[in-house]
């Protein structure tokens, strides 16, 4: 099969990365694969970058739009090189396959007239399509009913006036033009689709779980990753990651985290060390009530990402909205537990009591608890580990991934000139 995926990066961001192993996983298979994309990093002359500049109107008029458009917090679709995104490819596509739509790089006004060219599957890895303008819905149900009044304008994508009926409104009518094929990596966000303004353009969907690369992502031996790191043989570590963008962002919740940590503090006992260390910021290494927290820098390298995930006893995750974080993944796939928010798809991923611990958002009394349990229970843990290992090589490997998708991609063909049949008497 000649496969076209649409992602706004090839590699920076969870749904990116997912995207790009898809692409490395169908050339292996030997299909032609290619992706178009709104950022290019990588040296790959299977990825192009969209470019806006050919055949756009005049620079005045298109910053005019764009800043109409901010005024009056309307989402920008103004991207005009999205209509030859099939012409980027040597030949016409048999799968057009769209990820993260949002990153300014789309035109979501295309998507009917694509859907009607091609076999066209959408992989959702949030719930922006659904809303008036947020990735995520943070205790709020307006994006069942029409969005309006928004709650938080902030909210990412922000949006800088309450528009937000408005944009509904507009998917709405664009997803009522259209026939795509649905993927999700998790049943929760497949329900959220299901009560949403985009389940009239769905010809079918189906759950597949995002997967890891565990040649990569593996466990290893503790004690000389620790001494290659840096870190204390001796010491309980937890890893969480975190960044500077990371702690404004709502949807994170590293409150949580340093809530549990000030319990947990409070009841170790002397002789007990525990580290928490944070992947992905700078900080200076802090000690307080027999607890020790340490910093390290941004890492571009996933190898020696994945170090960090083998070093750790426990990792931690805390979120106020997610929908399949891929670092519960790599952190399974590397034998390390998770204790995790239970919010979206997260608790889809974590067996709860058997390859981690799910607690209430922003449950930090029971994320504390939880820490402390895996802290005086080594056998527990270990058991834990194993488990984790186990369970991530049967349900979050990349080779199941991808058959699954082509599977999905192999139902579309067939069953795309009747499909295309009943939109042209559309």
């Amino acid at each position: 099969m000649k496969i076209v995926q649409i992602s706004s990066h090839d590699y920076k961001g969870g749904a990116a990365r997912i995207a790009w192993y898809l692409h490395k996983g169908y050339q292996q298979a030997g299909h032609q694969s290619f992706m178009a994309v709104g950022k290019k990093s990588l040296l790959d002359d299977q990825i192009i970058e969209i470019d806006h500049t050919v055949g756009r109107m005049p620079p005045v008029v298109g910053k005019l739009i764009k800043g109409k458009n901010l005024i009056l917090g309307h989402e920008n679709f103004h991207f005009p090189a999205t209509r030859k995104i099939p012409e980027l490819v040597p030949a016409p596509p048999d799968i057009l396959h769209a990820h993260n739509l949002h990153g300014k790089y789309f035109d979501l006004r295309q998507l009917p007239r694509l859907s009607r060219q091609f076999p066209t599957m959408l992989t959702l890895h949030d719930t922006w399509l659904l809303s008036g303008h947020c990735a995520y819905f943070i205790d709020c149900d307006r994006w069942r009913t029409g969005c309006g009044n928004c709650p938080d304008l902030q909210r990412p994508p922000a949006i800088r006036r309450d528009a937000s009926r408005s944009n509904w409104n507009r998917k709405r009518d664009i997803f009522s033009q259209m026939k795509v094929y649905l993927a999700t990596p998790s049943q929760w966000l497949l329900d959220q689709v299901n009560a949403s303004i985009l389940l009239p353009a769905i010809i079918k969907s189906g759950v597949i779980y995002n997967g890891v690369d565990q040649e990569i992502f593996t466990p290893a031996d503790k004690a000389q990753v620790r001494l290659e790191l840096g870190l204390p043989e001796d010491a309980f570590i937890f890893l969480y990651v975190v960044s500077s963008r990371m702690r404004v962002n709502e949807y994170k919740d590293f409150d949580t985290i340093e809530k549990a940590l000030e319990i947990l503090g409070s009841k170790l006992p002397a002789e007990k060390k525990v580290v928490f260390l944070g992947l992905g910021t700078d900080g200076q290494t802090i000690a307080h009530n027999g607890l020790e927290k340490r910093f390290v820098p941004y890492e571009k390298d996933i190898r020696r990402v994945a170090k960090y995930y083998q070093s750790a006893d426990i990792y931690l995750h805390a979120a106020n909205a997610d929908t399949f974080p891929n670092v519960i993944l790599e952190a399974l796939a590397c034998g390390t537990p998770v204790i995790a928010t239970a919010v979206g798809g997260i608790s889809e991923q974590v067996l709860d009591n058997k390859t981690g611990i799910l607690v209430p958002r922003k449950g930090f009394a029971e994320m504390a608890l939880a820490m402390e349990k895996l802290i005086s229970n080594p056998d527990l843990n270990k058991a834990m580990s194993a488990q984790a290992v186990r369970d991530a090589r049967k349900r979050f490997s990349l080779e199941r991934m991808v058959a699954d998708y082509l599977d999905f991609y192999q139902e579309m063909v067939t069953d795309w000139p009747e499909q295309e049949a009943k939109q042209k008497v559309n």
